[in-house]
């Protein structure tokens, strides 16, 4: 088996993995999108949307 590596999902990437992802379980698990400070979007528990 050959060693796995991280992969940075940006652009059509990233919309590839979304758009699989709303495919496989269109409620994300529960999860809920937030932006922190740094404008960045996270996907995080509903319990802890208070803290971004």
């Amino acid at each position: 088996m050959l060693p796995q590596r991280a992969v940075r999902a940006q652009g059509a990437v990233l919309r590839q993995l979304h758009a699989w992802l709303k495919e496989k379980d269109p409620s994300f698990g529960g999860l809920i999108r937030v932006q922190n400070k740094r404008n960045e979007f996270l996907w995080v528990h509903p319990m802890f949307e208070g803290e971004y």
